[in-house]
């Protein structure tokens, strides 16, 4: 009986083994451990604790912006316009803080404002007028850049010190804020699984014309896949002013493109239906281990920014290849 017992232990952990083989999440896995151990070899105090809190409060806005691209993509979307909604939160907030806790507030509320009303164009665009994702989303960025630009030309603003320094601190000894701007971010995705909206985004993006003809009413649930994922681009946007303590018409310019490199590393498929949250958190830790590692080599910046654009092409040709192999099966299946 011991013996039974013990083959079907190992029947169990050789088939979760094959599924992982399987998954595009070992590859995100072990892309993020490598990049962990070279990240450690080249920087001898790595794992200690004020390096940790410094790299979550510059990873963080990826992070929160890939969780919002994730979303978005899942459901059959895409956007282009995720910086730029960032860059409009920033000024936005710089424009509006003062020394005061309340101006605080009233800018952090305004942030929030701008977060839900750029993703509600978008979603009303995309989804109840039915234009492409990549056109409109493109268009909305140069209107959200050409209003950061009226609002504040030059980057300036104000930012008080008890806004930024905060950001910078930690509860007790060990937890740094800006872990728990991502903490808040996971609890609000585990939150949305146990509604029908998390079901409806993953059939939308999959098969909108299968979820249609199942009573689901896909405009809306891609409008409401914006709305949710302004919610974690306000979040980001909050993270991006503390950090840099002004606001910039540039700040976002590369956020874009990043965010959807970080879930491609994390196994979204851009095609849409298919992926993890969690893959595109993995994802975004991995490209930012990644320019870590370029600053710390050394690379002057000039080919830094050429080596960011290469791997962002890469990751997208890497997305396409699953989606070329499953056609190229289905082929093989309709021929014999």
């Amino acid at each position: 009986m011991e013996q039974n017992r013990i083959n079907r232990m190992g029947g169990r952990l050789l088939g979760g083994l094959k599924n992982m083989k399987r998954s595009s999440a070992l590859s995100s896995i072990l892309v993020f451990a490598a990049l962990l151990i070279i990240n450690a070899a080249i920087q001898p105090r790595f794992f200690a604790y004020p390096v940790i809190k410094s790299n979550l409060m510059t990873f963080a806005p990826l992070i929160l912006l890939a969780i919002a691209q994730a979303i978005i993509v899942i459901s059959g979307s895409i956007d282009l316009s995720i910086g730029t909604s960032v860059t409009l939160i920033n000024v936005v907030m710089a424009s509006i803080m003062q020394d005061s806790t309340g101006s605080i507030f009233l800018a952090m509320l305004a942030g929030v404002g701008v977060a839900m009303a750029t993703a509600a164009v978008n979603g009303v665009c995309i989804g109840l007028i039915k234009m492409p994702p990549l056109v409109t989303t493109f268009a909305t960025s140069t209107i959200w850049y050409g209003i950061s630009l009226l609002i504040m030309p030059q980057p300036g603003g104000y930012v008080p010190k008890e806004y930024y320094r905060l950001y910078s601190k930690s509860i007790g000894e060990f937890l740094p804020v800006a872990l728990i701007f991502i903490v808040v971010a996971v609890l609000i995705w585990q939150y949305v699984k146990s509604r029908r909206i998390y079901r409806n985004i993953y059939a939308t993006g999959g098969n909108e014309a299968a979820a249609q003809a199942n009573g689901i009413g896909t405009g809306k649930v891609k409008l409401s896949a914006f709305l949710l994922a302004s919610v974690f681009t306000a979040l980001a946007g909050f993270c991006v002013t503390a950090l840099t303590a002004s606001g910039d018409a540039h700040v976002g310019d590369t956020f874009a493109l990043t965010s959807i490199a970080s879930i491609v590393i994390g196994g979204i498929a851009l095609a849409g239906g298919r992926g993890k949250i969690y893959g595109a958190i993995l994802g975004a830790i991995s490209l930012s281990l990644l320019m870590n590692i370029i600053f710390f080599a050394n690379i002057p910046s000039l080919y830094q920014e050429f080596i960011k654009g290469l791997i962002i092409i890469v990751s997208l040709v890497l997305s396409i290849i699953p989606s070329m192999r499953q056609r190229k099966k289905q082929h093989i299946v309709k021929s014999v």
